[in-house]
């Protein structure tokens, strides 16, 4: 009885919140700002429609019915400076949920001229995709929660010398750890084939864009997410048969940089391959501004995964868009 009374206060109190604060946010002068939103929902079915959790970092549910409060409060950048700093704290409380109460993103972010440096966890969203679309990017489709890491590069772009500003730059890399063990080793079917925890992660990308003024511009980019270490543990009818755990080294943070075969130390696979997991695409976006100033889109990703998709040998295959924003309201 008192479980079951604890549970339905906490749904009312959910309830009356996400009455109140839908969303709520205060900006003030020194680029600092509060928020907090809510969310509930509950249905009848299984679970819950996918759009409902689709591109929300794992802040919502799949669960038919569940519902989260979330504060958080952040510093953007001041791009006019040299220096400038930004930093986030976000903290969220939910219920029918793997985590009751979770910190969703907690950052600190560094700025001078154009180099930059982001720690923590943060969300991200799709390079050059529209959010609204659930598709999104192939690589990072922000459906699930930040990854702790370390990220440094141009996060903006630059032009490049000698180029009078018909050629320009960014990029960056970063490296992290995955925080989903739990979640892992709570849905894992422990009969047959492995699991994998303790993985760490790589990304890194690079972009080429042609003059911004101009009513055409052309973006081409590539994309690579790697995935080393980690600790595997192999199954057969719930009993492990057999572990194999990856020690990371500096010489592994090294060797995903730079895709190239496992030493002595690395699973099997690794050894005959690529080491870590890798997948990637290119990316080529084609936007003009028409005269009115509306915006008409095209672009294509090709996917490819460790080294044998990298050339386009696959005819149409891959992620196709066409997008057009227009300047009339409404």
């Amino acid at each position: 009885m008192n479980e079951f009374y604890h549970i339905t206060m906490l749904k009312r109190l959910f309830f009356i919140f996400s009455l109140i604060i839908t969303t709520f946010s205060i900006t003030s002068q020194n680029n600092i700002y509060y928020n907090i939103s809510s969310e509930i929902q509950t249905g009848s079915g299984e679970y819950a429609p996918y759009f409902f959790s689709a591109n929300k970092h794992g802040i919502s549910s799949v669960e038919k019915n569940s519902g989260y409060l979330r504060a958080g409060i952040f510093k953007d950048l001041n791009r006019e400076k040299v220096f400038s700093y930004a930093a986030g704290l976000d903290i969220a409380g939910s219920y029918n949920d793997y985590s009751k109460f979770r910190i969703q993103q907690l950052y600190l972010d560094f700025k001078l001229y154009c180099l930059n440096l982001s720690i923590g966890s943060k969300e991200y969203d799709g390079v050059f995709k529209n959010q609204q679309l659930s598709s999104g990017s192939m690589v990072w489709s922000g459906n699930a929660r930040p990854i702790p890491q370390v990220r440094a590069g141009i996060f903006e772009f630059v032009t490049i010398p000698c180029t009078n500003g018909w050629l320009q730059l960014k990029g960056d890399i970063s490296y992290g750890k995955f925080i989903d063990d739990k979640w892992l080793e709570d849905n894992y079917n422990y009969q047959y084939s492995f699991i994998t925890t303790d993985v760490w992660y790589h990304q890194k990308k690079i972009f080429f864009r042609s003059k911004e003024s101009k009513n055409f511009i052309v973006t081409l980019y590539a994309e690579l997410a790697s995935q080393f270490g980690g600790h595997q543990k192999f199954y057969n009818n719930g009993t492990i048969t057999r572990e194999s755990k990856d020690e990371v080294n500096i010489k592994d943070f090294i060797g995903v940089l730079i895709p190239g075969e496992g030493d002595a130390t690395s699973d099997p696979g690794d050894q005959a391959y690529f080491y870590g997991n890798h997948l990637g695409t290119w990316n080529a976006i084609f936007e003009y501004k028409l005269k009115n100033e509306s915006l008409l889109k095209g672009y294509f990703e090709w996917f490819f995964e460790d080294g044998s998709g990298m050339g386009k040998l696959n005819g149409w295959d891959g992620l196709w868009g066409i997008e057009y924003n227009t300047n009339k309201k409404g």
